[in-house]
């Protein structure tokens, strides 16, 4: 296994040019023998040193901390702090930038014993457990025909919910304060939910007479539950991605609302309730389903 070097460097457009310029005099130099030459192509020499070495202590002696967001839902930028912190020097660190899954930030400046924060903004394709394994702080200081980069791991494990995808949340008339929640959760209310095949003991009022002679077979219509100030959502143990995402989209705007929301994911049943503490474990489940 063929081990990482833990810095790097690269060469930009300006450093190609830059190193052609040093090649094309020194060549002159050596089959000229042209003193002057020599003395400029020694000073191209020492500046090329000099900017290794200067980038090197800029990114020595800095330490990175990644902060997950509380919140971070699939298909959606969601802000990753990054804290950067600059070891007692006399030096600071100057045109640093932050490389996380290839996302980077905008250019930091640290003085001695400062701790600096930035957002990078990421986007994740799918839900659950999410790792950022390793980010790169890069550094071109300080004429920029170099960049040296340093890999840091991190390890950071984040829980990424399902990408809510809207769907209706209606209120109706009715008892308890004054209005009632339409939920996903399967009754004989008054707002359709879905269409599904026919069961015996299904009402012959929810028969769908159109749907059932497109598909050849009998069709029933499921229907919201009126639970007063509650919204509970009934989800099968294997529910489809689509499920999921609608059912993360009913948690977020039925606690916007007011609602207490539940949910029931195949035997495991969370109770209906309210707060920011609740809505991570409906979303938490949601994600790990």
């Amino acid at each position: 296994m063929k081990r990482k070097r833990k810095y790097q460097v690269s060469i930009t457009k300006g450093g190609y040019f830059y190193i052609a310029i040093t090649l094309v005099i020194s060549i002159g130099a050596v089959n000229t023998g042209n003193n002057l030459l020599y003395l400029v192509s020694s000073a191209l020499l020492a500046v090329m040193l000099l900017s290794g070495l200067s980038s090197f202590a800029n990114l020595r002696g800095v330490t990175v901390e990644v902060e997950p967001p509380k919140e971070a839902f699939a298909k959606i930028p969601a802000p990753v702090r990054v804290k950067l912190s600059r070891r007692a020097s006399t030096l600071p660190s100057v045109l640093l930038k932050v490389n996380i899954e290839g996302v980077p930030s905008e250019c930091i400046f640290a003085q001695p014993g400062e701790e600096v924060s930035r957002v990078v903004w990421l986007v994740f394709s799918r839900r659950g457990r999410q790792r950022l394994e390793e980010l790169t702080l890069c550094s071109g200081f300080p004429f920029g025909f170099f960049v040296r980069t340093k890999r840091i791991t991190l390890n950071t494990t984040m829980l990424v919910f399902p990408h809510p995808t809207p769907t209706q949340v209606l209120p109706t008339t009715g008892q308890g304060r004054g209005e009632h929640s339409s939920s996903t959760n399967r009754g004989t209310g008054d707002e359709p939910l879905d269409l599904r095949e026919y069961q015996p003991g299904d009402s012959i009022k929810l028969m769908d007479w159109k749907a059932s002679a497109r598909r050849g077979e009998p069709v029933v219509r499921e229907m919201s539950e009126l639970s007063g100030d509650e919204l509970k959502i009934l989800l099968p143990p294997s529910p489809r991605e689509e499920d999921l995402e609608k059912a993360t989209y009913l948690v977020i705007q039925g606690l916007k609302r007011g609602f207490k929301v539940g949910m029931v994911l195949g035997e495991r049943e969370m109770p209906c309730n309210r707060g920011d503490e609740h809505k991570l474990t409906l979303l938490k489940a949601l994600s790990l389903a």
